[in-house]
């Protein structure tokens, strides 16, 4: 019994050892973190004020009839055009290599779905005569009309391009898209977007 006794006292002072070591160890972790946590928690302030700054944020509702939009010749894009439809509005630049790479496959959905308006709004007003040129070039049949100041306080500054909205016939906003997506994934978009009142 006596063994056993002194078994249990020197286990019992091994495992309090291992209890204070165990301690100090989480003691020190948590002086360290303490004086970390502050410069972290700044960095992911930092972090996040410059992200959001960059990110792109399309508006709730747009009634394009209303932001006078013309095409790269400069003729008026009527409203009748765009009033009740479900409209596709890609922002994109001429210098683009996405864009271009996107844009035969929006004039392949204007020309498979007729019920929806693609618009393209050029928004480098620059390079308007190479935004004509490379419309002419491709071919592309869908209206290509100018930003300006109307489009601007209505839509903001997109951070990338292309940046694409799906927008319903009642003007909500339903997806924004940003950088290339296969044709296929704009169908579906197009489609979810038909849906929605």
């Amino acid at each position: 019994m006596r063994a056993r006794l002194f078994l249990d006292k020197a286990a019992l002072r091994k495992h309090s050892g291992v209890r204070h070591h165990r301690m100090n160890v989480d003691a020190e972790l948590r002086y360290r973190w303490s004086r970390k946590l502050p410069g972290l928690l700044l960095l992911a302030a930092a972090s996040y004020l410059l992200f959001r700054s960059h990110v792109y944020r399309a508006p709730r509702l747009v009634d394009l009839s209303q932001l006078n939009l013309r095409s790269l010749e400069e003729a008026s894009l009527a409203d009748k055009v765009i009033k009740n439809k479900v409209i596709v509005l890609n922002i994109w630049a001429p210098w683009c290599g996405p864009c271009r790479q996107e844009m035969p496959w929006l004039d392949h959905l204007q020309q498979s779905h007729p019920e929806a308006l693609i618009v393209g709004l050029e928004d480098d007003p620059d390079v308007i005569p190479a935004a004509r040129e490379l419309a002419r070039s491709l071919g592309i049949t869908y209206p290509l009309v100018q930003a300006n100041d109307q489009t601007h306080r209505a839509l903001g500054r997109v951070a990338a391009y292309p940046t694409t909205l799906y927008i319903s016939a009642s003007g909500r906003v339903v997806h924004t898209v940003t950088g290339v997506v296969p044709e296929r994934v704009m169908q579906y978009y197009l489609k979810d977007t038909e849906a929605h009142p």
